[in-house]
């Protein structure tokens, strides 16, 4: 598991990730690293890219094919310097496709149970990479989501609509810390439980059982219409007296850094103390961008003594 988070302000755009991965075989966990590198420069642009999902395609970390990406592109597109984000994010998916596809991933990982064995994941695995940074002559950032198993390419800054200089905030791999915390509550639960609820009435009201049984008698078409969630509609008056008070526009940069540093390790403190092997933790890695270039508010020592040498 992962936490990425991207807080993009006015004045600069944040990334920010965690060090661990699993290694796994069959739903059990045979090893944990504590010292990966999941978020990274890419080839001297001020654009980066951070990573949540799998670790690893094969015996190739991410971050591997991520470096073989920026050592191909430039030794073979000479352009590349001049490369936007949307340009980056799209030859990066083109890249990491191929040697995802490339995969027999096989059956899906499964546990035995007192049930029976049961799928433990989605399959095949789950990729994602966050893009973010600048393009030239912009002031300006931009966010994309790559998505695998089928390489969706998904804008996340700016939002549809944004003016410029809006700000925003996602966050994938981890999120439920986050969730109660910025919300007041974790929504895909209350989701969960309410479809629980209301998806009984709506077989009834649909003329079928519950229990998947018999078809029931038709009903009158105004009686199948989707039924109203009264959690959903309970939640809309509730909802500005529980999110946490907080307002990123307007906020300084190293605000958004400070910040970024805080969710990731309510994040990082959420997971040491619960139950199992840990799943987040290790050094979280904070990063910021301008159009200018990029400075690391944290990282891992040895990595950047690796990132020193690649630029010598």
């Amino acid at each position: 598991m992962t936490i990425n988070i991207a807080i993009a302000v006015a004045e600069g755009l944040v990334m920010a990730a965690d060090s661990v991965s699993q290694m796994q075989q069959g739903g059990q966990v045979l090893s944990t690293h504590s010292s990966v590198e999941k978020l990274t420069e890419i080839g001297g642009l001020p654009i980066a890219a951070m990573v949540h999902g799998i670790g690893s395609i094969e015996k190739r970390t991410i971050l591997s094919l991520i470096r073989e990406y920026e050592f191909d592109q430039r030794k073979n597109n000479s352009n590349f310097m001049e490369s936007n984000v949307l340009d980056v994010t799209n030859s990066l998916a083109d890249f990491i496709e191929q040697r995802y596809n490339a995969v027999n991933w096989g059956a899906p990982p499964q546990i035995q149970t007192p049930n029976g064995l049961i799928e433990v994941n989605p399959w095949p695995p789950q990729l994602g990479i966050v893009v973010g940074g600048y393009s030239p002559g912009e002031f300006f950032p931009d966010v994309f989501q790559i998505q695998f198993p089928r390489k969706v390419i998904e804008r996340r800054h700016p939002v549809t609509g944004a003016a410029p200089g809006d700000s925003s905030i996602s966050w994938w791999g981890v999120g439920g810390p986050l969730k109660r915390l910025l919300l007041g509550f974790d929504i895909d639960l209350l989701m969960a439980v309410d479809a629980q609820i209301t998806k009984p009435i709506q077989q009834v009201q649909a003329g079928q059982s519950p229990q998947g049984g018999q078809k029931a008698a038709p009903q009158p078409a105004a009686a199948v219409a989707p039924v109203p969630s009264a959690l959903q509609d309970a939640l809309v008056p509730v909802a500005p007296h529980v999110v946490m008070p907080t307002n990123i526009d307007g906020m300084p940069l190293q605000d958004a850094v400070e910040f970024a540093d805080y969710l990731g390790n309510v994040v990082i403190g959420y997971d040491r103390f619960t139950i199992g092997p840990p799943s987040v933790g290790g050094c979280l890695d904070v990063l910021s961008i301008q159009p200018e270039g990029l400075s690391w508010y944290r990282r891992k020592e040895f990595a950047s003594l690796m990132a020193q040498a690649r630029r010598t």
